[in-house]
């Protein structure tokens, strides 16, 4: 679309130029009929200007093309894990404590970390509290169960993008992972997106 008002702005600059031969030679007619058509066509890309996104102009079309060329290249190169439509999750693990040693709190986190028994100080106030394997030393231990839960940090279209995420926000990042997954069935705004790339990459061009 920004190529089209491009072409169209190129357009009403040829106007404007007839307009001032126009007006320089004393053809009134050939003037009023330039200035007309000068007029409609920049309120023409006025109003489409108007309904594009306020940043628009700033949308990346090479870099959307780089990452689309990239992501299908991870498909052939099977990093989708033979996921049909995948996305790539940044997965962090979250310290969750459960008071006692409580069984069965294994298989809470799909990287498959377990859980541990350990004991807590009471008798620390609560910012100096923390997972301690052994009640050594400690003047009132509270047993408790260490266990990780799976958080989603961000998803990204390219397993070179989940890649990088994790390198630059490493220190926001416990124990991290990529997961992948699908965009899920009948997802129509992604899929729509994702497979329509040709007709886009067509108006790029």
């Amino acid at each position: 679309m920004h190529d089209k008002i491009k072409e169209w702005q190129k357009v009403a600059e040829n106007f404007e130029h007839s307009r001032q031969k126009a007006e320089q030679t004393g053809n009134e007619l050939n003037e009023n009929y330039f200035a007309g058509c000068l007029t409609v066509l920049n309120q023409v890309i006025d109003e489409v200007k108007s309904l594009l996104p306020k940043d628009a102009e700033e949308i990346d079309f090479a870099y959307l093309k780089e990452r689309w060329d990239l992501r299908q290249q991870e498909i052939r190169d099977e990093k989708n894990m033979g996921t049909a439509d995948p996305v790539y999750l940044v997965m962090s693990l979250r310290e969750c404590i459960a008071w006692a040693h409580v069984e069965g709190v294994d298989n809470t986190n799909l990287k498959g970390k377990p859980s541990e028994y350990g004991y807590i100080d009471m008798a620390l106030d609560g910012e100096d509290r923390s997972f301690e394997l052994t009640d050594s030393g400690m003047e009132q231990p509270e047993p408790v169960t260490r266990y990780w839960l799976d958080q989603i940090k961000s998803f990204h279209l390219t397993w070179d993008g989940a890649e990088r995420y994790m390198e630059y926000q490493s220190h926001n990042l416990h124990d991290p992972y990529i997961y992948v997954d699908n965009i899920g069935y009948a997802n129509y705004e992604l899929s729509r997106i994702l497979h329509g790339r040709k007709q886009l990459k067509a108006e790029m061009e």
